[in-house]
């Protein structure tokens, strides 16, 4: 028996939705990263369907078999450029004015998920998972709204992306699904890289509220530093320990996956999103014969390992063309999370009591 994947797009613009041959589109790509609103490139032959659409106009993307494709993107139309050979719409996921909102607004005792459904504002908020909490965290307007986010997300040891449908998604690093791409199977290419971790940041309160009672958070802590503690960051945010361990496991985790990087491309895979954890099965397996290759996907499928996989994805690009139909292209880097840091976060931390 043998089959052929037919890779299509559906494309919907302020509420028309047409297929890829319906639209006139000649080349599709989105490109997705950790940290960043993610962006829609799409060339369109001259006399599109979709030749009236404007900056503003609503957009979604979903691409995938011809008969069941996948929601990829959602978002708005930044910008359409007309020649006499194409069309080309330009696009950002839907939390795009975050990019350039600017508040003046302060934060008191809220954690850093309140924090972070405080600044979406109208944006909805599909997770936000930290229990962090801050004593004070001021947001000031010569800062957009986005970079607030990603500082507090570097915090956490989070990632901040975006779900198929344009809601904010903060979550704890390797949070998402896991995955198996294998050799001979499902990888086109890759590169791993390991590296020499860099040295990760330490916290320590500035003030005496773990010691002598919460009351007293505003005593200054001789014990800070010292001897016994090392060289730490202060930050008038963190009241109590708890805080500052939380952080120094999440810079912990963040040194951690630094070190673990890896480039690859497959078969276009639209159900992948930035945060899932991915195994990469590049072993030659009984020669390398793709009956063998299945033998091992299967034999993981129905009784794999279950520690968390490796890798987790920083980065991804779907292309979808004629000269090369459907790719999708992964950066990966490190899946470990703040939790797994924890346990050795108060030696990471100095000593903190």
């Amino acid at each position: 028996m043998s089959w052929v994947l037919k890779p299509d797009a559906r494309i919907e613009v302020s509420g028309r939705d047409l297929s890829a041959a319906e639209a006139g589109l000649a080349a599709l790509s989105v490109d997705l990263a950790t940290g960043t609103v993610g962006s829609a490139h799409l060339s369109l032959w001259p006399r599109t369907a979709f030749e009236n659409a404007a900056p503003g106009d609503e957009i979604a993307l979903s691409i995938g078999a011809a008969d069941d494709p996948t929601p990829v993107f959602s978002g708005v139309i930044e910008s359409v450029r007309k020649g006499p050979r194409a069309v080309v719409i330009e696009a950002r996921e839907a939390p795009a004015p975050l990019l350039v909102s600017r508040l003046n607004r302060s934060f008191v005792n809220q954690t850093i998920a309140d924090i972070v459904h405080g600044l979406a504002g109208d944006v909805p908020v599909s997770a936000a998972e930290s229990e962090i909490e801050l004593s004070l965290y001021a947001v000031e307007g010569r800062r957009s709204v986005w970079s607030h986010l990603r500082e507090l997300a570097a915090l956490a040891g989070a990632d901040l992306h975006c779900t198929a449908d344009g809601a904010l998604v903060f979550a704890p690093y390797g949070a998402g699904e896991g995955h198996t791409l294998h050799r001979g199977i499902d990888l086109l290419g890759w590169e791993t890289l390991s590296a020499v971790p860099p040295e990760a940041e330490t916290y320590a309160v500035h003030g005496a509220g773990s010691r002598a009672g919460a009351d007293k958070w505003h005593w200054l802590d001789p014990a800070v530093k010292g001897a016994e503690t090392g060289e730490s960051r202060v930050l008038g945010a963190f009241a109590n320990t708890d805080a500052a361990e939380a952080a120094t496991a999440a810079a912990a985790a963040r040194a951690a996956n630094a070190a673990v990087r890896a480039r690859a491309r497959v078969w276009g895979r639209p159900d992948l999103r930035i945060g899932d954890t991915l195994d990469l099965v590049l072993a030659e397996s009984g020669g390398g014969s793709l009956l063998d290759a299945a033998t091992e996907a299967l034999s993981g499928v129905l009784g794999g390992s279950s520690s968390k996989p490796p890798y987790r994805i920083t980065g991804l690009t779907h292309s979808l063309n004629r000269e090369a139909g459907f790719v999708t292209t992964l950066e990966l880097g490190g899946s470990t999370a703040p939790g797994d840091m924890e346990g050795g976060a108060a030696g990471l931390a100095g000593g903190l009591p």
